[in-house]
């Protein structure tokens, strides 16, 4: 189906498990699962199996996929990990420019999201309602990605009780490195106090930025650790508003000011050194039929764990509709566009 599809289609994935690799090369193809907690892409594959970093992950969004669009869907790296060497196995690698990821989990162990850019090129790359979850560097890139009320996770392992949430690349020219806003910093059971940190600086100009998130008590009180001969105190990672019992303030977490919070708001991000004024609220709207707002002021909800998106209201108009069995080995089309719940219903009466 993904193959098949031409710019402005949608990928309709009925609820099932489907064990396959995922790569999409054509820009402004869209694809959204029927429910996230029940549409599951997944594989096992980790860095000795391949070569290159952008080859060891269950989904692979290559950088002339602009306008990429996944919703309503887990994808998940399967590799057992065990804390060895050559475990890298990300759930998602995404490269292209003007992304947009909405109500998706992301699974794996060590770098689960790959939040990348391709030549120096800006890649912007927003992430609404996600659940992100890994141990060791998991999410990692030079990419421009901005993440609104996700949710990430430490994953509890027994081969590895600590790790770090990011490990940005930002290139020195890049305005902005990876945003969070009203994000939710927590670890599953079984992770001690003080084992995570927020950030290390894969390269030496890395940029990452936390607004009014939650830091549960797994947050490390530093905050923060060097990497491949980067300091973190050269690097560019700020907060503002941070609250919960892993929300500190000292010379390690360096604070915005008002002003400087302002500046990271998501128009800014996706805009600043560009050659256009790429507008992803918009994007939203058009997808939901709604008015989502740039809630970068609101307090987020300190004890929200409820990561499911409610879309009865989703009025997107679908192209192509495909729903693979869960073997992967039958897919059907719509010709007409019709409406979301029109073509659930069609999907859930057999009509492919």
């Amino acid at each position: 189906a993904v193959d098949s599809a031409n710019a402005g289609d949608v990928i309709f994935v009925k609820n099932g498990d489907y064990n396959e690799r995922v790569v999409v090369k054509k820009e402004g193809i869209s694809i959204i699962g029927q429910d996230r907690l029940k549409t599951r892409v997944y594989y096992s594959i980790a860095s000795k199996d391949v070569n290159g970093m952008s080859e060891r992950n269950c989904m692979k969004i290559e950088s002339s996929a602009t306008g990429f669009t996944l919703e309503n869907i887990t994808v998940e790296n399967t590799y057992p990990y065990t804390n060895g060497s050559n475990e890298q196995a990300d759930a998602l690698c995404v490269i292209c420019d003007k992304a947009v990821f909405a109500n998706v989990a992301l699974v794996g162990y060590q770098d689960t999201l790959l939040a990348h850019a391709s030549s120096s090129k800006i890649a912007r790359q927003y992430f609404y309602k996600c659940y992100i979850t890994g141990n060791v560097d998991f999410i990692y890139g030079d990419g421009r990605s901005y993440f609104e009320d996700c949710d990430i996770v430490g994953r509890y392992t027994q081969y590895k009780k600590d790790g770090c949430f990011t490990a940005p690349r930002t290139a020195s020219s890049n305005a902005y490195g990876y945003v969070f806003n009203n994000c939710r910093f927590t670890a599953e059971k079984g992770i001690g106090d003080g084992a995570y940190r927020l950030a290390r600086p894969w390269g030496a100009d890395a940029s990452a930025t936390f607004l009014n998130c939650y830091m549960s008590e797994c947050v490390k009180s530093e905050g923060y650790g060097d990497m491949s001969g980067n300091s973190y105190k050269n690097a560019r990672f700020f907060e503002y508003h941070s609250f919960g019992a892993g929300a500190v303030v000292n010379d390690s977490r360096r604070q915005l000011s008002d002003s400087q919070a302002n500046d990271c708001n998501i128009k800014n991000v996706f805009s600043k050194g560009t050659n256009d004024n790429y507008d992803v609220i918009s994007v939203m709207n058009s997808m939901y039929g709604g008015n989502i707002q740039d809630t970068q002021d609101t307090q987020p909800p300190v004890t929200s764990t409820d990561n499911t998106q409610n879309n009865d209201n989703n009025k997107a108009t679908m192209q192509i509709y495909c729903s693979p069995s869960a073997s992967s080995n039958g897919s059907g089309t719509y010709d007409d566009p019709t409406s979301f719940e029109n073509a659930l219903s069609k999907l859930e009466d057999g009509g492919v």
